[in-house]
This record gives C-alpha cells, structure tokens and sequence, in this order.
C-alpha cells in the first residue's frame, strides 16, 4: 500500500475515532461508578481514559502535520496503532464489566 492511500486511511479513522472517543469515555466514567470496584480499578479505569486520550491528541496532531519522510510516517502509522489497539483493549474491559454500548 503506498503512503498516500494509508495516510486518507488514517484520516478516515481519525473522524471514525472522532465520533467513538466521547461515547467510550463516557462508558469508562460509568464504568468507574460501578459499585464492587476496588479503588484500583476505579484507577485502572482512570489511567485508561487519560491514556485513550493522550493517543489520540498525538495521532491527532501527527496526522494534522505536513511531513513527508519516511520516518514520520512509520511514526504516524504506529501511533495510530497503539490508538486502535488501546481502544480495543477498552472495549474488552468495559465488555468485561458489562458496562451498556
């Protein structure tokens, strides 16, 4: 796949991500509500959120910026990734908890 056709879709995930990310967080605030939750994973929960959201502020800018090398881009595509795979790793756990979609 050549750099052009994974940066749009990348964009497209980006406004895909842009849509999810406060419906997820809002399930982790509710999640964290739950009652049984030891203070760790109320924590846990919380360190969750503010790493979801720190990944997408930095694929978010990284995606913004007008680089062109080659070692930016493998920069973009891995952070995008450690995105998408931490959002997964959310869902698993809220899914987990049985928090409702």
């Amino acid at each position: 796949m050549d750099e052009t056709t994974r940066r749009l879709q990348i964009g497209v995930e980006m406004m895909t991500w842009i849509g999810a990310m406060p419906h997820l967080l809002k399930r982790l605030g509710e999640a964290e509500r739950m009652p049984g939750l030891s203070n760790s994973e109320k924590q846990n929960l919380r360190d969750i959120a503010k790493r979801l959201t720190d990944l997408f502020e930095k694929a978010g800018e990284m995606a913004d910026a007008d680089q062109s090398n080659q070692e930016f881009f493998k920069q973009l595509i891995a952070s995008t990734d450690e995105l998408r795979e931490a959002i997964v790793k959310a869902n698993v756990i809220l899914d987990r908890l049985k928090v409702p979609d």
